[in-house]
């Protein structure tokens, strides 16, 4: 949830969220902020990149591009991708990295 609705690690913490994931499943024990960005996160990555590379392997002619954009507070950024067709004819766009420009 925190990283497909984009949310900083800290909601863990916050007393709203805390009551609302206590009334959901009272018996549930909420990880802190630490445990998620040393436990969760760095595991999380290993899963995706692992995924992405199968992926990968599947796609035989890729295209790579890259996406320029800037945020709200007039930061620059790029986004590299690669998309293609996988044997399975299923069709893949996946985030390589993304990349603060300078200047």
């Amino acid at each position: 949830m925190l990283v497909k609705c984009m949310l900083p690690n800290s909601i863990v913490e916050s007393e709203g969220f805390r009551e609302w994931v206590a009334y959901m499943d009272p018996c549930f024990n909420l990880p802190t902020r630490h445990t998620v960005k040393v436990s969760g996160m760095p595991s999380l990555r290993k899963f995706v990149d692992e995924t992405n590379r199968q992926i990968l392997k599947t796609i035989r002619w890729p295209n790579v591009s890259c996406d320029g954009w800037s945020d709200n507070v007039v930061r620059s950024w790029n986004g590299y991708f690669v998309q293609g067709i996988s044997d399975d004819w299923v069709m893949h766009n996946i985030p390589i990295d993304f990349r603060e420009v300078k200047g």
